[in-house]
């Protein structure tokens, strides 16, 4: 495929993004919460690590930040300028309230990275090291081109492909809707092209994960119905026939033990 050809087929068209700021808020307490990954649990760090993609008075960027975790764990590793990025307020609050604790100097911006004109910003060719990990913020050919420009020396995204949920994916049929985790493994596909067409030589590692979660029938048809309504508006009909879903497969406790697996694929590239 060509550079045009792919920004063609890969968008991110139909994204509500209320829904998606709604979605991060309500998961921000739990994100907030968890330390600073170790090479040992997390591909990003090992491969940051291994390769040494995190210098002393680095400039990086984090994409996506969640609670903050991976920006802190860059400081850690000796980047100066730290500055990580979410579309969630409540996330955002969370990261400067760990950073004064922390007595960190990493910054922290609400941002819609869909919506974020890097030129206006003065960030194109501003940071020695641009990450984005295991965010839904890189979803289309923009989204990397922008990350790509963003970048000095380099760049790593972090995706999970290959997902299999056992209660999401049973909805995404039951509505006849497109699933999210094809879209995930498009984007490592796309990703790969994209940049290779772009004249760049992208590595690309994997890691396997597995995971079991036992969660409140009702929360997880909040957030069910939150995910679902990224890709669209449900009608309450909809919405009806994911709660009675999910409350038909509650145990005496009105928990779901919700199982998950999928690997997770690394792109990591050089701009120079």
């Amino acid at each position: 495929m060509t550079i045009e050809e792919i920004k063609k087929l890969w968008k991110n068209e139909n994204r509500n993004a209320e829904a998606a700021t709604e979605l991060w808020d309500s998961k921000s307490e739990h994100f907030i919460s968890r330390k600073s990954p170790t090479a040992d649990e997390s591909l990003a760090m090992t491969i940051a690590d291994r390769y040494k993609l995190i210098k002393e008075g680095d400039s990086v960027l984090d994409i996506g930040c969640g609670g903050g975790r991976f920006a802190f764990a860059m400081e850690q590793r000796g980047a100066k300028n730290v500055l990580g990025i979410d579309l969630s307020p409540k996330m955002i609050d969370g990261c400067r309230a760990n950073a004064l604790e922390l007595g960190s100097k990493a910054k922290f911006e609400v941002i819609d990275w869909d919506e974020t004109d890097i030129t206006n910003k003065g960030w194109k060719n501003n940071f020695d090291f641009v990450l984005a990990n295991m965010t839904p913020a890189i979803s289309s050919a923009e989204s990397l081109i922008k990350m790509t420009e963003c970048s000095l020396r380099d760049c790593l995204m972090v995706k999970p492909t290959r997902n299999t949920n056992s209660v999401m994916d049973e909805l995404i049929v039951l509505l006849d809707m497109y699933s999210e985790n094809k879209k995930h493994d498009e984007t490592v596909l796309y990703a790969f092209e994209l940049l290779w067409r772009l004249g760049y030589k992208p590595w690309v590692n994997y890691e396997e994960r597995n995971y079991d979660s036992e969660i409140d029938a009702e929360k997880l048809s909040n957030e069910c119905i939150l995910r679902l309504s990224i890709q669209k508006e449900l009608t309450d009909a909809e919405k009806a026939a994911v709660r009675d879903f999910i409350s038909k497969k509650a145990d005496e406790n009105g928990n779901v033990v919700q199982q998950m697996h999928f690997s997770v694929a690394a792109l990591w590239w050089s701009v120079q």
